[in-house]
């Protein structure tokens, strides 16, 4: 029906293509008799169109009859497939109630599994393949089982009455023996103290040490055990009621009174002197807040009430008490070294216990506005305290720092000692100012038997005596880096801040000291020379530092040529003296290193001779050739064996 509705469509479509031309030609007679055939043939195509529309929409409504037929019969099929898939629902709902119905009283029974009810039970009640059956041995055989298990209990009930008899009986025997080894302490108290181990007192030590915070309590076991591997250490674990010295003191009338923080010192608002007229209620309470900040700041520094005292000894009869302290507040340990001041300080490189560590744990609000520690306590926070006490906090400026051993830390802390005592045993004899100044039996060969120059005067000076002046103008070279302070903002005047920062921590703790030497004064040199020296902390591992001055209280006339001809000379000879005592201090090491100091001043001594010419008299040395090189300088080098003076 689709192709002859085509062709008819296109007979149309060709019948009114050939009207448009007929109507187009000239020829009338031919184009009425055309155009009546056309009309003709166009009004059969458009009657056989119209059937064959009415036949296709006569096909349309059988069409549509059978899709309504297949509908229904789809959706009669799919009612009953809902009806059977409910059916399914409900059966499935049924069975599963069966299967799961509960057996309550069988439940409260604990069986054991099936795999091992097959491999314990007999093989008659095993093999049982009906569920019920099977579920029935189960249950026999777990009613055995109880039974044996209740005549079991029964034995072991009886068992535990006679451990429990004997238990008793034990623990009194148990209870007897402190008692009993109290009496074994009391009757071998006499053969400890002669074998030198006294246990009894360091089980109560023990006792005691339980009640040390940590860091102190790493202390007493890092020592004792040195202790007990090395000798000479005796530790003490002592409980003070009082408050350790945090900054408070009694006046006149015996009240307790505050002492000033260095913060507080440093702080502007704190230097305020108050009015004598009556404050406002807003001054009133600024005060009260200024009090409560002092306070606080003295409860930073509150030391625990337990200390540990640890007593070093060595074979050569140095002997130290050192105390350590921890500050609970700040987490820092503090050590002091009783009757040794300054003792400690740079006892390892760039450690001077003059700030606080910087990587304590509780890093508070006051190490914020104020890192150098309160000078007026005892106790140091030396890193090697902390180090000691386990506080190894990361620091990263200082990454790749190793951390001594204690026995490293113990080692340096008799040497120390020991070097201070020889040091004190130098300085009271130079005191007397004897002449030649003596020096170790070993290093005699390395000076003249006789000289002329004389000590006359040996003293000890502060740092603001206008002798020590000079010192500003040749200081020693040091690699060690410069201890830069932490200064405050506006709480400290900017010269003082520049006076500390210029300061390096190598000059810490550093005594001063200066002498007089008296010449004959030829070749004009001056008859009075005068030396400042400088003795560090940790001598003699650095030596003395000397420093040469022409007249008391001047500094300009060593330097000025216009002054005196002769300076310019002399200056040149005394920094050559200076070098020679300086530089080659290694030198005079032989014998004892702990005698340095006076073997440095026998060699300036021996330099002063050689430069005003008196050693020639007194020696009667062969110098060969006097003076040498472009400076024209002395031979000042005195050879042990040729026993004649040399140039370098």
């Amino acid at each position: 029906m689709e192709t002859e509705m085509e062709s008819v469509c296109g007979s149309i479509r060709d019948c009114a293509a050939k009207v448009v031309n007929t109507k187009l030609s000239n020829k009338e007679e031919e184009k009425n008799k055309i155009l009546k055939t056309l009309g003709k043939d166009l009004a059969f195509y458009l009657t056989e169109l119209r059937r064959l529309s009415r036949d296709s929409f006569m096909v349309q409504d059988d069409f549509r009859e059978e899709i309504e037929k297949m509908k229904s019969k789809v959706e009669n099929e799919h009612l009953q497939l809902q009806n059977l898939l409910y059916e399914k629902a409900y059966l499935l709902r049924e069975i599963h109630r069966c299967r799961a119905f509960d057996l309550t009283e069988t439940k409260k029974i604990e069986l054991i599994s099936l795999q091992e009810f097959k491999n314990k039970a007999e093989v008659s009640l095993s093999e049982e393949t009906d569920p019920h059956a099977l579920q029935m041995n189960r249950l026999s055989y777990e009613l055995q089982q109880r039974k044996q298990l209740l005549d079991d209990l029964k034995l072991k009930k009886v068992e535990k009455v006679k451990v429990q008899e004997s238990t008793a009986n034990q623990k009194s025997f148990i209870g007897e023996i402190p008692s009993k080894l109290d009496a074994v302490e009391k009757a071998t108290q006499g053969l400890q103290e002669y074998f030198g181990s006294n246990i009894s007192k360091r089980m109560q030590r023990h006792q005691l040490c339980r009640q040390l915070p940590t860091p102190l309590y790493v202390i007493y076991s890092q020592l004792e055990a040195y202790g007990d591997a090395f000798g000479g250490v005796t530790m003490k674990v002592e409980e003070t009621t009082a408050d350790i010295d945090n900054g408070s003191k009694e006046d006149d009338n015996g009240k307790s009174k505050k002492r000033p923080m260095d913060s507080d010192l440093k702080s502007p608002s704190k230097r305020k002197k108050r009015s004598k007229r009556s404050v406002s209620p807003a001054a009133h309470d600024e005060d009260t807040e200024e009090e409560e900040e002092a306070e606080q700041q003295l409860d930073v520094y509150k030391a625990h009430p337990h200390t540990v005292r640890a007593r070093l000894r060595s074979k050569q009869g140095v002997d130290v008490m050192l105390r350590f302290e921890l500050l609970e507040a700040l987490d820092v340990v503090t050590v002091t070294a009783e009757a040794h001041q300054a003792l400690l300080a740079n006892l390892f490189p760039n450690d001077t216990g003059v700030f606080l560590p910087r990587t304590v744990a509780k890093y508070t609000e006051t190490q914020e506005r104020n890192t150098i520690f309160p000078s007026h306590l005892k106790g140091r926070p030396y890193k090697w305290a902390q180090w000691l006490a386990g506080l190894t906090y990361l620091d990263p400026s200082m990454p790749n720092h190793s951390q001594p051993s204690t026995r490293e830390i113990v080692e340096n802390v008799l040497t120390r000692v020991r070097a201070q005592e020889a040091l004190s045993a130098q300085l009271e004899v130079l005191g007397k100012c004897p002449h030649p100044v003596d020096v170790h039996v070993k290093a005699k060969v390395l000076f003249p038997q006789t000289a002329v120059a004389k000590l006359v005067k040996w003293e000890e000076v502060t740092e603001n005596e206008n002798a020590v002046a000079f010192l500003k103008l040749s200081r020693p070279r040091c690699l060690a880096p410069v201890m830069h302070m932490h200064s405050q903002p506006n709480t400290q005047k900017k010269e003082d801040n520049q006076d500390k920062s210029s300061r390096s921590w190598s000059d810490f703790g550093r005594r001063l000291f200066r002498g007089e030497f008296e010449t004959s004064g030829k070749a004009g040199y001056p008859k009075t020379i005068q030396v400042v020296v400088q003795v560090f902390v940790d001598y003699p591992a650095r030596a003395p530092y000397f420093t040469l001055l022409t007249e008391s209280n001047s500094v300009a006339n060593i330097n000025d040529s216009k002054a005196n001809p002769n300076y310019s000379v002399a200056s040149q000879e005394f920094r050559t003296i200076q070098a020679e005592v300086n530089a080659y201090a290694n030198e005079l090491r032989a014998g004892d290193p702990l005698n340095l100091l006076s073997h440095q001043l026998r060699r300036l001594q021996m330099c002063l001779d050689v430069l005003t010419g008196d050693i020639e008299k007194s020696s009667q040395q062969s110098f060969g050739r006097t003076k040498r090189g472009r400076d024209r300088k002395l031979a000042f080098v005195f050879d042990p064996i040729s026993q004649k003076f040399r140039h370098r």
